[in-house]
């Protein structure tokens, strides 16, 4: 029973994060344009999978110094993400 108890928590934080980034990407209130969520997609991999977010930095940190360019640095982080 706990552990199908557990399986619902996980699911409800990943469903919890997804909209979250989504609403930061798409916000209402400027017509679902313009949004940035990178910053919300970092952080809620950081509370849901920590080991992952270290990677993703250090991904990201590799890409900025190579490329010297913060939106590819961006993208190509979030992508080898979860």
């Amino acid at each position: 029973a706990y552990a199908i108890r557990y399986i619902h928590l996980i699911t409800a934080a990943y469903l919890a994060a997804f909209f979250a980034m989504l609403g930061h990407i798409f916000p209402i209130f400027s017509k679902f344009r313009g949004g940035k969520g990178f910053a919300t997609f970092l952080f809620t991999v950081m509370a849901l999978n920590p080991i992952i977010c270290l990677m993703l930095i250090a991904i990201f940190v590799i890409i900025l110094l190579v490329q010297k360019s913060f939106k590819k640095g961006i993208m190509m982080g979030s992508l080898k993400g979860e």
